[in-house]
């Protein structure tokens, strides 16, 4: 059932893209549902487990390695962007330093001038950190964990700390716990809900919310589906166009991306949000139809 559904979404997805014409979305789509599809397979397998189990060790050993040395003797060991200059030379990504400020969690346990999240080989904390927690779910699903190495990956989450990251696995507990209600619910039902409410939330609290641009990103979507005109919420405005409506939803220019002129992925980290309005509501239905026929339970949607 699963196989279907990783085979056939994606042809969907691609059909209603070729129909509107955006050629970086059907990119996009295509080498991520074979990259989606690979590692589904991949990981289906014992030998897919130890890989991902090796692969992660590797990581979360770094991680340690790094914090460690950062916290202790203010050295940065290993800093992805070093590496990468050793590696690449003058080819390598300047992404900066990934030695980055931490978030309120760290600031509870360590001085003012030593709070610190990285990275591990990543570009980013918040890659890692996302790495971390769905390795951990997976490995912890799949029953392939001792308590030893759970407490492993924990402290990695810790070290890597990602807002985003810790919010998604309080609310799979939240899921886990309230699992045999929502089981019940329609997918349909269900994401429809969860939409009204986050714009709901979102709207109510925007100004709070427009004051930390990592927020902006992730809630902009969901401020700006109040404001959709019928049409626009049932066939979809269009990633490409979205920057051209400022004056309907003239809070864009709080995004990092409208500064700086990253129309394209104006609203990519809103989510289902996101979907919605480049896509639209019908487009989003039929989608959750096929979900439904194929009988993907709402609990693991």
């Amino acid at each position: 059932r699963m196989s279907s559904v990783l085979l056939t979404i994606p042809l969907v997805i691609l059909l209603w893209s070729s129909i509107s014409g955006s050629i970086l979305i059907i990119s996009k789509i295509a080498l991520i549902s074979y990259l989606v599809t690979y590692i589904y397979f991949l990981l289906s397998t014992p030998r897919g487990v130890h890989i991902l189990k090796a692969v992660m060790n590797i990581s979360l050993t770094i991680i340690v390695i790094q914090f460690t040395g950062f916290q202790l003797f203010g050295v940065k060991i290993l800093d992805p962007k070093d590496v990468g200059e050793f590696i690449w030379g003058d080819f390598a990504r300047d992404i900066g330093s990934t030695f980055n400020d931490a978030n309120f969690l760290l600031g509870f346990f360590l001085d003012g001038h030593k709070q610190v999240r990285v990275s591990g080989l990543c570009t980013e904390p918040g890659f890692m950190s996302s790495m971390i927690s769905a390795s951990l779910l997976f490995l912890t699903r799949m029953k392939a964990l001792s308590k030893k190495e759970i407490l492993f990956y924990v402290i990695g989450l810790v070290f890597t700390f990602s807002k985003i990251t810790w919010v998604f696995l309080i609310g799979w507990g939240i899921i886990y716990l309230l699992s045999p209600i929502i089981r019940r619910i329609p997918i349909i039902l269900l994401t429809f809900s969860f939409l009204f409410l986050m714009s709901l939330f979102t709207v109510a609290n925007w100004d709070s919310v427009k004051v930390r641009s990592s927020f902006v990103t992730r809630l902009i979507g969901y401020r700006a589906l109040p404001d959709l005109s019928y049409k626009d919420y049932i066939v979809g405005v269009g990633h490409a166009k979205i920057h051209e409506r400022v004056s309907d939803f003239p809070y864009l220019v709080h995004s990092n991306e409208y500064k700086l002129k990253l129309h394209s992925v104006q609203l990519a980290g809103s989510g289902l949000a996101m979907i919605v309005i480049e896509n639209g509501a019908l487009f989003t239905l039929f989608v959750l139809l096929l979900l439904q026929i194929y009988k993907v339970s709402s609990v693991h949607y």
